[in-house]
């Protein structure tokens, strides 16, 4: 049901292949990005490993987490600690009972001793709950979450968590009852348990990809209105109530400040990162139905959100676009985005953008996958200038994803 970061590139990965001639070598460009190299639960088998989230606490203290393939082809969570020095994989986290599979689409480190990771589990016997575990400072364990339907075909997901304090807590993303009702799905932990908040409706499947707080009463999520031609979407939490807030898209070249109404083309937003009240950001991108992607930010004033379009560097002589995956902000001036660039060499570059409180540009980062598929899916602050991005690449002599960690003091 949900576009998983797995699936969006494989589909971005076989785009490539069909619009050129052979795969590129990809080369590590200069800039201020450094590798840095994560561990591979099996380093001796395929295990299609990737990052979907990233969590600072600071330089020297940050949690990755994403999922990994057994030898099984089997799904399992994945979390790797960053000490200051290393990645260093924890024991893989355990899933429930009567799970088969599972995986980790977000992470927020609290504190040393408080990380928590949402995601979902597939069932044996059929159907996708909520998952989300707790690190304590010594191991991960599952710890009980709603799941608004429980039915047959029912697919409860989660794919983000954030908050203000241990005690102040959100994870979001979707409820479908294996039918005809499909809701926003908003989950909270008050210090001791998750609650879940009365379900949101909005037109089609409303699926919330990101959670950012700027206080208990003053929290965005965004995501996609899932349909037959996706939509951007925001809600918002004012303390008492989650509440849809307009969210303009783009209709093919043109900016449209309405709910639901671009028609031509397929919008989705990915992250956010809630800076002040009067001062949130939303990475977003475009699908057009030529299958051409174009990256965009969402910005909102206190009022109302706004559309801009930033560089697009994957569009230039037969290139297919650039998508956004993830957003962050060190300060007021300066917001992160990243994603993946699909130039016409055939290959998928990882991309990273800047914004430096007036305008938007690229900055150059590496791709050491050797198969010329490399991408962004988290970014994340460590503090002062350090910044921390997650993804995946794939190697040669594989056939599919390893995690990918970069990290830069340039923010």
């Amino acid at each position: 049901m949900v576009r998983s970061p797995l699936l969006s590139l494989a589909a971005a990965a076989a785009l490539a292949l069909a619009t050129a001639g052979g795969v590129a070598s990809a080369q590590a460009a200069p800039g201020p990005w450094q590798i840095l190299r994560s561990v591979s639960p099996d380093p001796t088998k395929v295990d299609d490993s990737i990052f979907t989230g990233v969590s600072m606490a600071s330089a020297s203290d940050g949690w990755a987490a994403g999922s990994f393939s057994n030898p099984k082809a089997v799904n399992q969570p994945l979390a790797e600690h960053w000490n200051g020095q290393a990645w260093r994989i924890t024991a893989v986290p355990p899933l429930p009972s009567g799970a088969a599979s599972g995986v980790f689409s977000g992470v927020d480190e609290v504190g040393p001793a408080n990380v928590w990771a949402a995601g979902d589990q597939t069932l044996a016997a059929g159907g996708i709950r909520t998952l989300i575990e707790q690190f304590t400072g010594t191991s991960w364990a599952a710890v009980p979450s709603p799941n608004p339907f429980t039915g047959p075909g029912a697919d409860d997901e989660l794919h983000a968590v954030g908050g203000t304090s241990a005690s102040d807590l959100w994870a979001v993303g979707f409820a479908f009852d294996g039918g005809s009702i499909a809701d926003g799905l908003f989950e909270h932990f008050n210090g001791t348990s998750w609650q879940a908040a009365p379900l949101l409706a909005a037109p089609g499947i409303p699926d919330f990809e990101a959670v950012s707080a700027v206080s208990s009463n003053d929290v965005w999520a965004v995501g996609s209105d899932l349909t037959a031609i996706d939509s951007t979407l925001a809600a918002h939490w004012n303390g008492n109530t989650w509440q849809v807030v307009t969210t303009p898209c783009l209709n093919g070249t043109k900016i449209v400040l309405a709910e639901n109404a671009c028609q031509q083309s397929n919008n989705q937003l990915t992250g956010v990162t809630a800076v002040a009240t009067n001062n949130v950001w939303a990475s977003g991108y475009e699908l057009e139905n030529s299958n051409f992607r174009v990256p965009y930010v969402l910005h909102w004033d206190g009022t109302t959100w706004s559309l801009i379009k930033i560089p697009n560097p994957g569009s230039g002589h037969g290139g297919v676009g650039s998508q956004l995956f993830g957003i962050t902000a060190v300060s007021a001036s300066d917001v992160w985005v990243v994603g993946h660039s699909q130039p016409a060499n055939g290959t998928i570059t990882t991309l990273t953008e800047q914004f430096n409180g007036s305008t938007w540009s690229v900055v150059p980062s590496p791709n050491p996958g050797l198969l010329g598929v490399d991408t962004l899916f988290g970014v994340a602050g460590a503090g002062g200038t350090q910044l921390f991005a997650v993804g995946s690449d794939e190697q040669s002599g594989q056939c599919c994803a390893r995690t990918l960690a970069l990290r830069t003091t340039s923010g």
